[in-house]
Order: structure tokens, then sequence, then C-alpha cells
């Protein structure tokens, strides 16, 4: 392929990922955003992808915040998070003990998803975007014994409302305290884990 044909491609794709207008919105082939999809009537699948100009922080906010968007719209209060590496192919088997794993060393405690970046490399530049993922599992009631934590998804919504609709230009709360926040298990602490 010539220089020409390379540059080309490169602005091209550079275009595309950088051109998601409200980061915000359901994730097409041409934008970032969030994409989920159904495992079963309760759970899914909840995933985030930033573009080149979205925070690690906002696209962790965006991400949180349709989780709880996604449990409200389903008819339910309540939500949990699974970290998707250890589900496996066969589904959801045991998933009370397969909750995101307590990360004290991670802003925000015990919620250590399959957030990630990626890198991309071309001629003379490179494209950095965050991304977050996780499973997530909703309920009407407070969930069962078993579970480490359950996030109210109001709480999520409302507290994270304003950014959201200023498409991340008005200020976010911290990470520690939404969670610490929203979580209706009283007697854990995202800072302790406990």
């Amino acid at each position: 392929m010539t220089r020409l044909g390379t540059l080309c491609i490169s602005t091209i794709f550079l275009s595309l990922v950088a051109c998601s207008a409200n980061p915000y919105a359901e994730k097409t082939i041409f934008t970032a955003g969030y994409s989920n999809s159904q495992i079963d009537s309760s759970t899914f699948d909840v995933r985030f992808d930033g573009g080149t100009k979205v925070s690690e922080n906002n696209v962790w906010n965006f991400w949180i915040y349709r989780c709880a968007e996604l449990t409200r719209s389903k008819g339910y209060r309540y939500f949990t998070l699974i970290d998707p590496t250890k589900v496996s192919d066969s589904g959801l088997p045991g998933w009370q003990m397969r909750n995101a794993n307590y990360a004290p060393e991670f802003d925000g405690g015990f919620i250590k998803t399959g957030a990630h970046i990626v890198t991309y490399y071309l001629p003379g530049t490179s494209v950095t975007t965050w991304h977050s993922h996780a499973i997530v599992k909703m309920f009407s009631d407070e969930p069962p014994d078993g579970i480490f934590f359950a996030i109210d998804a109001q709480i999520v919504m409302d507290m994270l409302g304003n950014f959201v609709e200023s498409r991340g230009q008005a200020p976010s709360p911290a990470k520690s305290d939404i969670l610490a926040k929203s979580n209706i298990r009283v007697n854990f602490s995202p800072l302790r884990g406990t």
C-alpha cells in the first residue's frame, strides 16, 4: 500500500473512532457508546466503549449509569456486577459466588470489572480509548445472601443524571461516593471491603 493510501485509511479510521457527538448513546459501527445483550430475563452483558475524547472516569460513569438505567427500564430496583472473566461459556452457574472482585487498590474499592484500555498505533500517532464491561444481575427485592454488594439503580441514576444529560460536561461525584451511597448492603464498606 502506498503512503498516501495508508494516510487516507488512517485519517478515516481516526475520524470514525472520534466521531461520537454524544458519548452517552447506543454504540454503532461508527460511534462509541453503550451496548448490552440479554443473557436471561434478569441478566445482561453491559459494555461501554469510549471514544478518543472520553476519559477513563467518564467511561466508568456512563457505564454504571447504563447498568442502572437498564435495571430500572426492565422493572428491577437493584443490581450487582459479575466480572465477565469469571463467567463460563455455559452460562452463569454459581453466579452468586462470582461477584466483581474486591480490589481496594482501585478507586471505588470492590468494583474491579472488565475495564480496560485499548491503544491503536497508526503511522505517526496513536489513539487511546477506554472501555468498561460487566455482567449485570438484576433484582426486584433485596438480593439473596451471598451477594457481597447490591446497588440501588435509582440512586446511581439520580447521582449521575446531570452528568449524563450534560454529555459528560457537568462534574460527577467520585466513584467511591457513588458506590458508597448506592450500595444497599449496610455491613459492606467499599473502602474497607467488609
